[in-house]
């Protein structure tokens, strides 16, 4: 697995969650549905077919949650936690 992992990452690597995608309903039938932090903000928006509604952290964590997308800090940049 060594040969595919990136030389650059180490164990300090820090990830910032940015998105939550949702499903609920059965294996063959269901709903999706995804909430995203906007970056320059800081607000979590829940994006549910054609509406979008802001939500709170606390709204994330549910046991609807199928995916989590995160995306790496770059060396040296902090971001701010809005």
């Amino acid at each position: 697995m060594t040969a595919f992992r990136d030389e650059a990452s180490s164990a300090d690597s820090i990830f910032d969650l940015t998105a939550v995608v949702n499903h609920v309903g059965t294996l063959s039938t269901g709903h999706y549905y995804t909430t995203a932090k906007h970056q320059g903000t800081g607000q979590w928006h829940e994006f549910n077919d054609s509406s979008c509604s802001i939500r709170s952290e606390a709204d994330l964590v549910t046991s609807a949650a199928y995916l989590l997308v995160y995306q790496k800090r770059e060396a040296g940049h902090d971001f701010e936690d809005k």
